[in-house]
């Protein structure tokens, strides 16, 4: 389970990362 759940956080923080980065670059 917690190999599955590991890669997935990843992800989320990753796209979670580019969003801020993208926000921040925008303005």
């Amino acid at each position: 389970m917690i190999s599955y759940d590991l890669p997935r956080r990843a992800v989320a923080e990753a796209l979670g990362a580019g969003l801020l980065v993208a926000t921040v670059v925008g303005s």
